[in-house]
């Protein structure tokens, strides 16, 4: 969890980028972490047990700029949104391609790598396939995972379950940045369904390896399938093109949902 320290300094002391009036008195709020910033407009200062990053530069006395209040009690749990897959039987190559959509309703609790189980059964319920998948949410985030069951043809059916185990949220009381989709476009080409789009973030420190997942819709707004793929890197206020193809031959696709995640 970020901790708020006030330091107060005298305006003798030169910080790069701020301009103090003689004898003015200033007051950092500062991260105790491990990791110093990098950035020209940031200060830091060097401690004997590590690096204390500085959130703000205020005159003291101030109100400083709230953080996001850690509530009491354990973190609601993720919600499954909606989910769907398309099965293609043995005479089409015997397997299914599927989308599930989820999202972290938590303004402060981030979910680090949970396990999702997903369940394919046939028509007299029995189990025909099963896929263990791990998902990261932000607080207040929605994203999606997807993917392709070979030998699975004869399902009919879709469960899902997430395991929003303790051990699996940690708490971050503090905003973050997020990825904003733009243009999204899926046609079929050569017989692949292919999406392209822009990807642009929001955050103000470079992310790496990025994944963009694609959910695919019919008609009428069922989910039919979806893929994935990655974008290398983002820079701050960045924007990037991507392109997820696959060769599955899904029902007509009629929307489109674009999703990140780090």
């Amino acid at each position: 969890m970020r901790r708020a320290i006030e330091l107060a300094l005298a305006a003798a002391l030169l910080l790069p980028g701020i301009a103090v009036a003689a004898e003015e008195e200033l007051c950092l709020r500062v991260d105790p972490g491990l990791a110093s910033l990098a950035d020209a407009d940031t200060v830091t200062l060097g401690f004997e047990r590590g690096w204390i990053e500085v959130l703000e530069v205020v005159p003291c006395g101030e109100p400083a700029a709230p953080t996001i209040e850690v509530p009491e009690g354990g973190p609601l749990p993720v919600t499954i949104d909606d989910y769907g897959f398309t099965a293609f039987p043995k005479r089409d190559d015997d397997y299914l391609n599927w989308a599930v959509v989820l999202s972290n309703p938590n303004e402060v609790g981030w979910a680090a790598q949970m396990e999702v189980i997903i369940d394919f059964l046939d028509g007299a319920g029995d189990v025909v396939t099963t896929t263990n998948e791990y998902v990261t949410l932000l607080p207040g985030q929605t994203t999606a995972l997807a993917g392709t069951e070979f030998d699975a043809g004869a399902a009919r059916q879709m469960e899902v379950v997430v395991s929003n185990s303790e051990d699996d949220w940690e708490e971050l009381d503090y905003e973050t940045g997020y990825v904003e989709f733009s243009r999204v476009k899926t046609k079929r080409q050569d017989g692949d369904t292919v999406t392209t789009g822009k990807a642009t973030s929001t955050f103000i420190e470079r992310q790496e390896d990025i994944e963009v997942i694609v959910v695919w819709r019919d008609g009428s707004g069922d989910i039919v399938g979806g893929d994935q793929d990655y974008i290398p890197f983002l820079d701050p206020d960045a924007t990037r093109s991507f392109k997820v193809d696959t060769y599955y031959r899904l029902p007509k696709v009629a929307e489109t949902d674009a999703y990140w995640s780090l």
